[in-house]
């Protein structure tokens, strides 16, 4: 129950001295710089490994996402180009997450949904201005006169 008597402490370690898995620090290196340790290749490398039974999520389904929500918020301004991006990346990200390889697959759901959600309306819209040019305009020129007050 004391203290280690002086033996014990002095022990020899399993590695030769300044060789441990720690170098000690050299001499104090000049105008009060830190001590020089040693290169860097006498360290264990570090090894880190994931979570077990995580599964990868796909970035397919991520960038199906992604546009999609970009379409939803700016696509209208786009021509609908990230709705078509976010429709043909949730397609090809179903296709994959579906085995289970990869996680995701609601994400490229999501990204599927935010993609048709914008597609659909805009070309009815668009088939509806090029089969009746004429009576589109009129409901235009009738929307707009709305907000002038005439």
């Amino acid at each position: 129950m004391g203290f280690p008597s002086d033996d014990e402490n002095n022990r020899p370690g399993p590695y030769p001295a300044g060789t441990g898995p720690h170098p000690q620090p050299g001499p104090p290196g000049p105008y009060g710089q830190p001590p020089y340790y040693g290169p860097p290749g006498h360290q264990q490398p570090i090894h880190y490994v994931g979570a077990p039974g995580v599964t990868p999520t796909s970035g397919l389904a991520v960038a199906s996402m992604i546009f999609g929500l970009v379409g939803l918020f700016g696509g209208w301004c786009m021509l609908g180009i990230p709705c078509f991006i976010a429709v043909v990346l949730g397609h090809m990200a179903t296709r994959k997450t579906k085995r289970g390889a990869r996680s995701g697959h609601g994400m490229a759901v999501a990204g599927l949904m935010l993609g048709y959600i914008i597609i659909i309306p805009a070309v009815a819209i668009s088939l509806i201005f090029l089969l009746y040019p004429a009576q589109a305009a009129s409901v235009i020129n009738s929307i707009f006169s709305i907000f002038d007050g005439s």
